[in-house]
């Protein structure tokens, strides 16, 4: 047994002189083409690949250093808009007017919103003479604006309320019409029939004929304070 190593031994020893042998005739025969291979094997050893990256700067995380006190930002520290906000001098010399506009649905279930009442707002300065029938028509049936004259409109929500807000300080006439409850009675208040012909003008019997008639109504003057909001309310009674 002890033979047989030896005999392997001095096997591998002889692989190993031929190895070595080979290499030194190689060089001595083309030393040039020795010495790029052994070059390119020591480069390729020391150029391993690197895992570090360069920073793009334009990606790098924003500093917080610089930034203004008070602006919110973010997780990351960049300001974001916020909405807008008014000054209180910027709103300043406005009004408004509120209420609920309520009928009777029975005497059981009682009292409910006037759900989609009619609302207008009109300026008493407003020169109804200079306006055409098809704008007044339009504004008085679907609340479309009048050009080049500040009139306001709108409805009831679902529980009657309704809000009028920065509205110019002034004097103003209030129309408010019912959608629940019909005029069976053809009846016209009195406040109706002592304001409305001189600011309607020409329009006024169309406005007689084609509102008054048809729903029950309420008609008031008041006057728009500034910075302050007035609640006008009406219950128009039963539908029947």
């Amino acid at each position: 047994m002890v033979k047989q190593m030896m005999m392997s031994l001095l096997v591998i020893t002889l692989l190993g002189i031929n190895v070595l042998i080979g290499i030194l005739i190689f060089k001595e025969v083309n030393p040039t083409a020795f010495e790029k291979l052994t070059s390119n094997k020591s480069n390729q050893e020391m150029a391993a690949p690197s895992e570090q990256t360069i920073e793009d700067p334009q990606q790098a995380e924003p500093s917080l250093q610089g930034q203004e006190p008070g602006l919110p930002m973010d997780d990351l520290g960049v300001e974001w808009e916020t909405e807008p906000t008014f000054r209180e001098d910027e709103i300043q010399g406005y009004g408004g007017v509120e209420g609920v506009l309520t009928w009777q649905y029975n005497d059981f279930v009682g009292t409910k919103g006037d759900v989609n009442a009619q609302v207008f707002l009109i300026p008493k300065a407003v020169d109804f003479s200079m306006i055409s029938e098809e704008d007044v028509q339009s504004y008085f049936l679907i609340g479309t604006p009048i050009p080049n004259a500040r009139t306001y409109y709108t409805k009831a929500d679902g529980y009657g309320n309704y809000n009028l807000n920065y509205i110019p300080e002034g004097p103003y006439v209030l129309i408010a019409f019912s959608f629940e409850t019909f005029n069976l009675d053809d009846y016209v208040s009195q406040e109706a029939q002592m304001i409305l012909p001189d600011l309607l003008k020409e329009h006024w019997n169309w406005f007689y004929k084609n509102r008054l008639l048809s729903r029950n109504h309420i008609v008031k003057e008041i006057y728009i304070t500034k910075d302050q909001i007035q609640t006008i309310s009406h219950d128009f009674g039963y539908k029947m």
